[in-house]
């Protein structure tokens, strides 16, 4: 995947996720891909490019994760993802008209 893919994939969800959550998002952000204007669009490329090295790039992460995880394969990919679920960043979104 290429940094602007995943900028553009990030944007895409981002936008697509946040009524769910009851937030709105900016007017001048909240349009398609081609649309966003450059400045937040290089931006995005930037940040995502950091993310994809980070992801993709061995680490001083050796088999026994010092995060606890004990399937941890010394990739930060894996620890990112445990992480995330620990968090219970993978529930869904709350449905519409939900109290909580």
């Amino acid at each position: 995947m290429t940094p602007e893919a995943l900028a553009q994939l990030f944007h895409e969800t981002y936008e697509r996720l946040a009524p769910s959550y009851q937030y709105e998002t900016r007017r001048a952000s909240a349009v398609p891909w081609v649309e966003v204007p450059e400045p937040n669009r290089s931006l995005m490329v930037a940040v995502a490019a950091e993310v994809l090295a980070t992801l993709t790039s061995p680490t001083e992460h050796d088999s026994a994760c010092p995060d606890g995880h004990p399937e941890c394969d010394g990739h930060p990919l894996t620890c990112l993802v445990r992480e995330s679920e620990a968090l219970g960043l993978y529930d869904d979104p709350p449905a519409e008209g939900d109290d909580e």
